[in-house]
C-alpha cells in the first residue's frame, strides 16, 4: 500500500534555523496527524520558470509519517533566487543591459503576494517530483528512502549552480578584455557575490543536517549515537556502531548523509571559487583604473594640443593681424594653428584606445581633420591674397 501527502503538508518562507523544540512538539501530539517519527534534509531546489529560465530555492524540509500513514512534507525557504542562460542575448543597445540577468534575488516574496505563492508551488512540484510515495506503507523504511531522495536532488542541483558559475566566468572574462565592452563589468561581479550566496547558504544547511544527522537523535537517539559511532569511532560513547541487523533503514540514511557530505563539499568549492574570481578582479580593476588614467591623460594632452596652441599663438600675435589675409605670409602666418590641430587630429586617430570608444575617437579625429580642410579651403579661396582667390 502507497503512501498518501497529509494535508497537513505545506510550504513556506522561513529562517535557516531548525529548532529542536518544535520538532519536538510535533511529536507530542496523540492526534492521528501528529508524527511518529520524522528527518529533516536540506534542499536545494531548481524548478524551471520558462525557457532558459529557473528558480533556486534553499531551505531545509520537514518530513514525517503520521499516526494514520500519511507522509508529512514541510519545505521551509530561506531564499529564492531566479537564474537564467544569457550568453548569446542581444543587447538593445550599448546604454542598455541585457533583457534579465543571470542570477537575480527575489526581493519581493512577501507572504500572499502573486509572485509568492508563484514561486512555491514551482518548487513544491519540484520536490514531489523527485519522491517515491510507491512504498510500503512503513514508516521505517519510506521515510529514510524518500529523505534521501530529497538530498539527492539537492546535491544533483550542485551542477546548476556549477553551471552558471562557467557562465559568469566567461561573462567576467570578455567583460575584463580591454578590447571588449566593460559597462556589464559590476554587473557581473553583483551576480558572482548572489551565487556565492547561493553556494554558502546550500552549505551551510548542508553542514547543519550533517551534523545533527538528519535529525534523527530526536525520534531515534540510540541509533543516532550508534551511527555517530560508526562514523567515529573514537567517540567515547556507550552505544556500538550501527549495522544492517540493528537498524535495517540504515543504509538509506547513510546514504542520504553522504548525499548532504557531497552537497557540501562541492557548494564549499564552488563558494572558494567564486571568492577567488571576486579577489582577481581587484587586479583587474586596479589596471582598468591605470588605463583609464592614461587614456584621460592621453585626451587631455589633445585638447592642450588642438586648443591651447592655437589660443596661445592668437594671444601673442593678436588675432585681428593674423587674419587679415592680405598677403601670402599673413596667410602662412596660421600655420602652427592648423598644424596644431592637424597633430591632434592624427594622435587621436593612431592612438585611439581599444574598446568601444575607439570608434568615438576616430570619428572626433576625423570630423577634426574634415574641418581643418574646410577652414583652410575657405581660407584660400576667399583670401584676396591667395593663388586660389577667386578674385
Amino acid at each position: 500500500m502507497s503512501i498518501v501527502i497529509s494535508e497537513n503538508s505545506a510550504i513556506r518562507f522561513g529562517q535557516a534555523r531548525v529548532h529542536s523544540s518544535e520538532l519536538r512538539s510535533k511529536l507530542e501530539d496523540t492526534s492521528a496527524s501528529a508524527l511518529k517519527d520524522l528527518r529533516v534534509v536540506p534542499i536545494l531546489c531548481v524548478a524551471p520558470i520558462h525557457k532558459n529560465r529557473k528558480t533556486v530555492a534553499v531551505g531545509h524540509s520537514v518530513l514525517g509519517i503520521q499516526n494514520d500513514g500519511a507522509f508529512f512534507l514541510e519545505i521551509v525557504l530561506t531564499d529564492v533566487w531566479s537564474i537564467g542562460q544569457s550568453i548569446g542575448e542581444p543587447q538593445k543597445n550599448r546604454r542598455t543591459k541585457t533583457a534579465r540577468s543571470v542570477v537575480e534575488h527575489y526581493r519581493t516574496t512577501a507572504k500572499g503576494s502573486k509572485i509568492a505563492s508563484e514561486l512555491l508551488s514551482l518548487i513544491w512540484a519540484e520536490t514531489i517530483s523527485v519522491v517515491d510515495l510507491d512504498l510500503p506503507d512503513d514508516g521505517n523504511i519510506a521515510l529514510p528512502k524518500i529523505a534521501k531522495s530529497i538530498c539527492e536532488m539537492s546535491r544533483n542541483n550542485v551542477a546548476v549552480v556549477r553551471d552558471i558559475r562557467y557562465e559568469l566566468e566567461s561573462k567576467f572574462a570578455l567583460a575584463s578584455d580591454s578590447s571588449s565592452s566593460s559597462e556589464e563589468y559590476t554587473n557581473i561581479i553583483a551576480q558572482l557575490l548572489q551565487l556565492n550566496i547561493i553556494s554558502s547558504k546550500a552549505a551551510d544547511q548542508a553542514r547543519e543536517a550533517i551534523r545533527e544527522g538528519l535529525w534523527t537523535y530526536v525520534c531515534h537517539s540510540d541509533i543516532y549515537h550508534s551511527y555517530r559511532k560508526l562514523q567515529d569511532p573514537s567517540l567515547l560513547n556507550r552505544f556500538d556502531p550501527a549495522t544492517i541487523e540493528t537498524s535495517p533503514w540504515i543504509r538509506s540514511h547513510d546514504a542520504a548523509v553522504r548525499q548532504c557530505v557531497q552537497m557540501q563539499e562541492q557548494m564549499e568549492r564552488e563558494s572558494q571559487t567564486i571568492q577567488a574570481l571576486i579577489s582577481s578582479a581587484t587586479g583587474i580593476s586596479s589596471s582598468r583604473e591605470a588605463d583609464a588614467q592614461s587614456r584621460f591623460n592621453l585626451l587631455v594632452a589633445l585638447v592642450s594640443i588642438g586648443i591651447g596652441i592655437p589660443a596661445l599663438f592668437l594671444a601673442m600675435y593678436g588675432a585681428s593681424d593674423v587674419f587679415r589675409f592680405e598677403n601670402v605670409s599673413s596667410i602662412t602666418a596660421i600655420a602652427p594653428v592648423g598644424l596644431s590641430l592637424l597633430a591632434a587630429a592624427l594622435v587621436a586617430i593612431v592612438k585611439a584606445p581599444l574598446g568601444v570608444t575607439r570608434k568615438l575617437w576616430y570619428w572626433c579625429g576625423s570630423v577634426a581633420l574634415l574641418l581643418l580642410i574646410t577652414l583652410v579651403s575657405m581660407v584660400l579661396y576667399f583670401s584676396p591674397a591667395s593663388p586660389f582667390s577667386w578674385n
